[in-house]
């Protein structure tokens, strides 16, 4: 199935992975590294994990304390934030 990243999603993951690139040279592009991981398994696998709210699911990163906020359609899987595990999620969408 096609997954397809909204553009806040998109600046959550760059400015996510420019923090770690800053902590740790090299580390920016593991997180980004895992982003990928876990869009591929979105792609085979989209209702695979658990709901988070109404109809939205959540799919944990490898090895990074964060998560991808999605939903299915149709035709395809739209990601739609990138938040910390120690956010709430309940303060998505961001105003």
């Amino acid at each position: 199935m096609k997954v397809l990243i909204e553009p806040e999603a998109e600046a959550e993951i760059e400015a996510a992975a420019a923090w770690y690139q800053l902590e740790a040279p090299g580390l920016g592009n593991e997180f980004m590294r895992a982003v990928l991981t876990a869009v591929a398994t979105l792609g085979r696998q989209p209702a695979a994990f658990a709901i988070a709210y109404g109809r939205t699911r959540r799919i944990g990163l490898r090895r990074f304390p964060w998560s991808l906020f999605y939903e299915i359609d149709a035709d395809q899987v739209a990601v739609l934030a990138c938040l910390h595990q120690h956010r709430d999620p309940q303060d998505w969408p961001h105003n």
